[in-house]
């Protein structure tokens, strides 16, 4: 999720955005990370997996209900997801709006 994106009903709603980089943040510590470019999207943009030594951090984000599979440039991590659902980890603990919904149209003031 965004940074500031909050997830859940109303009158129930957790700062899922701040969450998820905290768990990512307690996850990785102070263990370098190395980058493996795969090319670019639409708007140039670099296209990577990233790692921890041999670990890829997308699969764990995913894993752990902290991302979302994005479908759009890959089906690497849907069985992630899947498994993320049924475990209800992380975003899928409540309602969400995918993240690439949410910077369209639901951005906080």
């Amino acid at each position: 999720p965004e940074s500031t994106q909050h997830c859940g009903a109303a009158g129930q709603d957790w700062k899922c955005g701040r969450e998820a980089s905290a768990a990512l943040g307690n996850w990785l510590g102070d263990r370098p990370l190395t980058c493996n470019p795969k090319g670019r999207d639409r708007y140039g943009r670099s296209l990577a997996r990233w790692f921890v030594g041999s670990e890829d951090v997308q699969a764990w984000l995913v894993l752990n209900g902290w991302a979302l599979a994005y479908r759009q440039y890959s089906t690497d991590y849907v069985a992630a997801e899947e498994v993320a659902q049924a475990r209800k980890a992380g975003l899928w603990r409540s309602e969400f709006i995918a993240p690439w919904n949410w910077r369209g149209d639901s951005r906080e003031p």
